[in-house]
C-alpha cells in the first residue's frame, strides 16, 4: 500500500531504497498504512526507533528521530549540512530531524550517508543496538 502511495516512479524506487538499505544495515522496517499516514517505522534490534520514513504522494519524508540523535548527537548538524534544502522541518513533537525526499537520488544519497558500511560501523561500534 505505501508503494502504491508514491505518486511516481523514481519515489517508489526512493522508497524501496531505502527500506532495502535500513534492512541491510540491520534494522526492521514495518510498513504502515492506515487513516492519512503511511509510513516504515524503522526500529533497531532493542525495539527502539531511530527513524522513520512517511510517504506521501509528491515525498517521502525521513525522520531522524531522538533515539538516533541521543546515540550520535553529529547526525542533526550532519543533516543540516549535507541536505540543506531539503529538510521539511523537525521531526513529530520537535524530537529530531526530517530529510524531504523526492526522488531515487536523494534516497540513495541518504541512504549511503546514514545506513552505509561506514555509518553502520560506527554505530555498532557506539552500541547503536542497546
Amino acid at each position: 500500500v505505501n508503494l502504491e502511495r508514491c505518486g511516481n516512479r523514481p519515489l517508489r524506487v526512493g522508497y524501496l531504497a531505502l527500506v532495502i538499505a535500513a534492512e541491510r544495515a540491520g534494522f526492521r522496517a514495518t510498513a504502515r498504512a492506515g487513516g492519512e499516514q503511511f509510513d516504515v517505522r524503522i526500529r533497531d534490534r532493542a525495539d527502539r526507533q531511530p527513524f522513520m520514513l512517511v510517504v506521501e504522494r509528491d515525498a517521502l519524508l525521513f525522520d531522524i528521530r531522538r533515539p538516533a540523535l541521543e546515540v550520535r548527537p553529529e547526525l542533526a548538524g550532519q543533516a543540516q549540512v549535507r541536505f540543506a534544502g531539503r529538510l521539511a522541518g523537525e521531526g513529530p513533537g520537535g524530537n529530531g530531524i526530517t530529510i524531504r525526499v523526492t526522488d531515487d537520488r536523494d534516497a540513495e544519497d541518504l541512504g549511503e550517508w546514514l545506513f552505509g558500511s561506514q555509518a553502520v560501523a560506527t554505530m555498532v561500534q557506539e552500541r547503536w543496538y542497546g
